[in-house]
């Protein structure tokens, strides 16, 4: 996984989260390449094979264009000191790591089925096929790990949460 972090948060804090939701999707994290912004609301979006631009490169110390077998991007709600829809810092960082399991989901199906057609007419969000997928994994997992089946992610999101809180007292909360 190569990670591009345009937040304040330690790249290693970020990387122990988003391996945890990878692992709670069965999903590998090899040749993807994950970018995390900041924001009011958490939030992401996921899409297969492609490359990053040279752009994007040069400003985090690359010059080429890097070819992958995933892309996510993700928003860590840590900006604002009120969130939209995450009061707490411990809600918003429960926020990402959910959403953090349900773009590494979509990760997960293009490698096996590819991404879907850009020709066809869309359906709304909630009746796409993948989108129904991605959840079921997501709430899965989620299940899984609240019955003990999987092992509990609690401690990289209450890591993430201690430094959304502190974030937020640098901004004046």
């Amino acid at each position: 996984m190569r990670l591009y972090n345009r937040t304040r948060c330690p790249d290693d804090l970020l990387r122990v989260v988003l391996v945890a939701a990878a692992r709670a999707v069965s999903c590998r994290t090899a040749d993807t390449i994950v970018r995390v912004t900041g924001g009011s609301c958490s939030g992401g979006r996921a899409w297969g094979r492609g490359w990053v631009s040279r752009g994007w490169l040069v400003t985090h110390g690359g010059k080429r264009r890097l070819w992958h077998d995933g892309n996510i991007t993700l928003i860590l709600p840590y900006r604002h000191s009120r969130f939209r829809y995450d009061p707490d810092p411990l809600s918003a960082a429960q926020a990402f790591y959910r959403t953090a399991c349900h773009e590494w989901a979509h990760v997960r199906d293009f490698r096996k089925t590819g991404s879907p057609d850009p020709s066809t007419r869309r359906l709304r969000w909630a009746d796409r096929p993948q989108e129904q997928s991605a959840m079921a994994a997501t709430d899965e997992a989620l299940e899984r790990e609240a019955n003990g089946q999987l092992a509990s992610r609690d401690e990289p999101i209450l890591m993430l949460a201690v430094w959304i809180e502190s974030a937020l007292k640098g901004i004046g909360k």
